[in-house]
């Protein structure tokens, strides 16, 4: 048995050891934001990838706590940029850290280049931002002049002019600051649809 910068190393898989839930001592490290641990672990050769027995891989839980030194840790030994929760299920990590609004995050992932695509869903993570901040570094790292959901609705009042069906398609209509405040849709546009049922 050997010590590598403090973590003991050996021929049995010491460091793959997993809780009930599968989870190894790195994913514990990364849930409780001990970037030292971390370090310690990944330098004794802790698994990168190694996910818990749910899926949740070392990268989608630093995501998840919004942790960008942590993410950007496991980046620098070599994590998978676009490993997601049980694929087709579940997002990656950009989209992870989209939704939940943690732009640090998502910058270290975009550098990294993880990827803008849909997920086998169709998810992508433009769609999953809510923040206003995060969905500008999303549509900078595509290129997009303007916001899909911006021009959509756009189209619709568009369409609204020339004798839409409805009285007006404005009743669907939010913004960014709708969003940002966690506000819904508003009243006329809940008696809308209730008319139309």
């Amino acid at each position: 048995m050997t010590s590598v910068t403090g973590v003991q190393t050996c021929a049995l898989p010491i460091l793959e050891i997993r809780d009930q839930a599968g989870r190894s001592p790195l994913l514990l490290a990364i849930r409780n934001q001990y970037a030292d641990v971390v370090k310690e672990l990944l330098a004794g050769n802790a698994s990168i990838d190694l996910p818990s027995y749910d899926g949740e891989s070392p990268l989608l839980t630093a995501s998840m706590v919004g942790d960008a030194g942590i993410a950007q840790i496991l980046l620098n030994a070599g994590a998978d940029v676009d490993t997601s929760l049980r694929p087709n299920m579940m997002p990656t990590p950009l989209i992870l850290a989209a939704e939940l609004g943690l732009a640090d995050v998502v910058r270290v992932l975009l550098r990294a280049n993880a990827s803008l695509l849909p997920t086998l869903r169709g998810m992508t993570a433009l769609e999953a931002a809510l923040d206003p901040a995060v969905r500008r570094l999303l549509l900078q790292a595509t290129g997009a002049k303007s916001d899909p959901r911006v021009r959509a609705q756009q189209q619709r009042k568009s369409r609204g002019k020339g004798g839409s069906a409805l009285a007006s398609d404005d009743a669907y209509d939010y913004d960014d600051a709708d969003y940002a405040e966690g506000g819904l849709p508003s009243a006329m546009a809940v008696a809308v649809l209730l008319a139309l049922l």
